[in-house]
C-alpha cells in the first residue's frame, strides 16, 4: 500500500469515531484540504520511521507538525485562525481525544503490514467481530457485570502497544 493509501484508511477511521463523539467537522478524504491530508501523510511517515511509537508519540508528532504550521491552542478548533483544543500534551487530552491517537496508532501499523485494504480491513473487522461477540457473551452469561473498557479500547489494545489511558 502506499503512504496516501494508508493515510487515508487512518484518516477515515478517525473520522468515523469522530462522528460517533458528536464531531461532523472531518469532511470525507477526497474533500479534505491538501493540509489535512498532508498532515495525516506525516504520521503514516512517522509511524513506519517509528515503529514502536506510541499514541503519545503519535500526539507530540502530530502537535509539532501543527506548530511549525502556524496553529495554536484554541478552546475551538478554528481553520481560519489555526486555532485548535488538542494543541496539548497528550496526558491532558480528555479519553475520547486520546482514541483518535489510539486509533490512528492501530490503523497506521496494521495498513503497514497489509498488502492491501481488503486484508487489513479483514483483520480489524475480525476483530472487531470478535470483541463485540465476546462482550455480548459476557453479558449474557453475569447481565450485572459489564466490562469497564469499550470496544475501541479492547481492539486498540490488540493492535497498538499498551498505554494506560489518563483521564483529565
Amino acid at each position: 500500500m502506499t503512504k496516501q493509501e494508508i493515510a487515508k484508511g487512518c484518516y477515515e477511521a478517525n473520522r468515523i469515531y469522530c462522528k460517533s463523539i458528536g464531531d461532523d467537522s472531518l469532511p470525507a478524504w477526497d474533500d479534505a484540504a491538501p493540509w489535512q491530508k498532508m498532515s495525516v501523510i506525516n504520521g503514516v511517515e512517522f509511524h513506519q520511521a517509528n515503529p514502536d511509537a506510541t499514541p503519545s508519540d503519535s500526539h507530540e508528532n502530530w502537535v509539532k507538525d501543527r506548530l511549525a504550521d502556524g496553529w495554536k491552542w484554541g478552546e475551538k478548533k478554528n481553520v481560519e485562525t489555526k486555532e485548535h483544543p488538542c494543541l496539548q500534551s497528550f496526558d491532558k487530552l480528555s479519553v475520547e481525544q486520546q482514541r483518535k491517537d489510539m486509533i490512528f496508532l492501530a490503523v497506521a501499523k496494521e495498513l503497514s503490514t497489509e498488502n492491501d485494504v481488503a486484508s487489513a480491513s479483514e483483520k480489524v473487522l475480525t476483530a472487531i467481530i470478535k470483541d463485540v461477540l465476546s462482550e455480548k457473551i459476557e453479558e449474557m452469561k453475569a447481565p450485572k457485570e459489564k466490562s469497564k473498557k469499550s470496544i475501541v479500547e479492547k481492539i486498540v489494545e490488540k493492535v497498538a502497544p499498551k498505554k494506560t489511558l489518563k483521564k483529565k
